[in-house]
């Protein structure tokens, strides 16, 4: 009988033990999550329109948190972080062929975007002893040299692209003349006024003659105009009146590009436009 009671003590002291030693490792593996580190902001941008600020909290709150295990310079390290590309899809940004990161203290990187579908920010690192380290945002990414990871993330910018073309002559531009190219909101802008959603609405945005302009400048010569976004969805205007009441605007948090009419009906907004096709009658 005594030896039986010794077993269990002895048990008991081993099972204090090893609970002791998990909470001790618990412990030291766990810091304390800090309100600054909460609160660290994320500023997303289509060039130069703010479409939303993230902070940490609300990463976690409005995003799966996945892990990702990279190799950087032969050793294997684990982190948890947030896919970019759904960061961007959540204001409106479905696609980009660049985006910008930069970090707070000014350094730099653009992507491609077959880079951005494999790019994690990264809120915690997994150390090789088993610890556990909570950092600002960071960018990594399997297909991203370790030297273009950038820590401390404060800012996103995706770079919008227009490709406008004739049989003749093609043209192309970025909200703000990104890359060299042509800026779309340096060409002016007009204010229409339409229903959306059972309210009347302002949308601000350049005058659709005025892109199609830049390619042909007399409209008795076009048959139709092809609106094409990027997933390829279109539409096809061939009315001089819609072609005057449509403007392609940047709605933040919603679309970097959509085309608003106030004679088409909403349905047919175009959204996420990547192309306009000029077609011309045959000569």
């Amino acid at each position: 009988m005594k030896t039986t009671l010794e077993k269990v003590i002895a048990c008991a002291i081993v099972v204090v033990i090893v609970i002791g030693l998990a909470y001790i490792y618990y412990i030291q593996t766990s810091p304390e999550i800090s309100e600054e580190y909460e609160s660290w902001t994320v500023s997303i941008y289509c060039e130069d329109y703010l479409f939303k600020n993230f902070t940490v909290k609300d990463l976690k709150s409005n995003f799966e948190l996945m892990k990702v295990t990279l190799d950087v310079h032969g050793e294997q390290r684990t982190y948890e972080g947030f896919k970019l590309a759904d960061i961007l899809y959540n204001c409106g940004i479905p696609y980009a062929p660049w985006v910008v990161v930069i970090g707070a203290d000014g350094y730099t990187v653009e992507l491609q975007w077959e880079n951005v579908t494999n790019a994690v920010l990264s809120i915690i690192y997994h150390d090789p002893e088993g610890g556990i380290r909570y950092d600002p945002p960071r960018l990594v990414g399997e297909n991203i040299r370790h030297s273009r990871w950038v820590k401390m993330v404060a800012t996103i910018k995706a770079v919008w692209l227009l490709k406008v073309f004739s049989p003749d002559r093609s043209i192309s531009f970025t909200l703000s003349g990104y890359h060299g190219l042509s800026s779309l909101m340096a060409l002016g802008t007009k204010t229409i006024t339409v229903e959306y959603h059972g309210e009347t609405v302002s949308f601000t945005g350049v005058p659709l003659t005025t892109v199609i302009s830049q390619i042909e400048d007399n409209f008795s010569n076009i048959e139709k105009i092809i609106v094409r976004a990027w997933d390829d969805y279109q539409i096809e205007i061939t009315n001089m009146s819609t072609l005057e009441n449509s403007i392609l605007a940047v709605i933040p948090g919603k679309s970097p590009l959509r085309l608003v009419s106030s004679t088409l009906s909403k349905k047919y907004w175009v959204c996420g436009v990547s192309e306009i096709e000029i077609v011309l009658y045959s000569q």
